[in-house]
This record gives C-alpha cells, structure tokens and sequence, in this order.
C-alpha cells in the first residue's frame, strides 16, 4: 500500500521535535551578558596586575589606575603622572581600557557602575604591590543588569572578582541620583 500523506501523529512529533532542537540551539543573551561582566571584571583583574608588576619593576613611580566612570574607562599611569596613560606594551598606543560600543571588542554591552578608591578616581600600587589606601579599593561593572564586581586588596593588592554588588560606590558616573525626595547632579561623585 502506497501513502501519500502524513498523518497528524506524525506532523506533531516532527514539530514537538524541532521545538526542541530550537531551544536548545537558541542564544541564552542573558547568559551572554553575564559572560561580558565577568570578562569586564577579568580584564580589570588582570590589568591590577600588570599595575602591580609596573610597580614592583619602577618602586620610585609606582603604577596607579585611574577610574573615569563619565567616560566609561580606565586606564594605568604613573603615580608621578595620574593624568596620562602609560604605553600598552603590545599596541604601543596609551594603555586605557574602553567599555560600551567602540571599546574592547566582545564588550560593547559593559559600564561602569560605580568604585570605591579612597575617595578620589585614582588608586595607586605602592612600591611594595599594595595599595596606597587601607580600605580595599572597588570597580563595579554591569552588562544589561548582569553585575560583576573586582576588589582589590589593600595590603597585598591581589584581587577577588564578584558576580554582585556588595555595596553602592562612591564614584560614580555623573548622572542624576535621587538622593531621598530631591535629585542632586553629582558631577563624577556620588552616594
């Protein structure tokens, strides 16, 4: 007997089938995004290091980071010089860090939420590796929501990355922040 046609039975299961292939193939963004925080946070990590090693290398001027959440960057300079970039060692170009579109590739989705360095933008690595302040210093960076958080010891200057915030940073880019019934422009600091 010769059949032409599919029977409903059949047509379902194929459909059911596909479905599901297709949920499994399908992106998670949510998970993308996650990723995007914790490689912000990871890059940062590793930065804090090649800082440190900057100041163990030249203990006459340590390597400081300074934090532009206005501009949604970071970059390592002297201590002597807090203002001006060092040289990338491998692009030769000024050593910043660029997050959102245009900057680092892979992490056009990541801000700058907010850090804690002592109350100023800058933390400096001492000659020793530690840093120049006695409260551990905080960058906060989020991707859409997803929330990855670096905190650099202060005696030793090694760093644990988080996958929250663990508190609201002083520095914070300048924006409007409700502070209770009124709406105060903070200019690059905040709560």
């Amino acid at each position: 007997m010769h059949r032409n046609a599919y029977t409903i039975i059949e047509m379902l299961i194929v459909v059911v089938v596909v479905g599901i292939v297709a949920a499994v193939a399908w992106p998670d963004a949510e998970a993308g995004l996650r990723e995007q925080a914790r490689l912000a946070a990871e890059r940062f990590e590793n930065d804090v290091e090649y800082a440190r090693s900057l100041s163990l290398r030249d203990p006459s001027d340590p390597a400081a980071i300074k934090i532009e959440p206005d501009n949604n960057r970071y970059f390592i300079s002297k201590k002597s010089a807090p203002d001006t970039p060092v040289t990338h060692p491998v692009t030769k170009k000024p050593y910043i860090v660029q997050y959102g579109p245009g900057g680092v590739p892979g992490l056009d989705q990541v801000k700058i939420d907010g850090a804690e360095l002592g109350g100023d933008a800058v933390v400096v690595l001492e000659s020793a590796g530690n840093l120049d302040q006695s409260m551990p210093a905080v960058l906060q960076i989020s991707a859409a929501g997803a929330e990855a958080e670096v905190v650099v010891s202060p005696a030793s200057g090694g760093t644990k990355v988080g996958v929250t915030h663990t508190k609201t940073g002083t520095l914070k880019p300048s924006s409007l922040i409700e502070d209770d019934d009124e709406v105060v422009v903070v200019g690059g600091l905040g709560k």
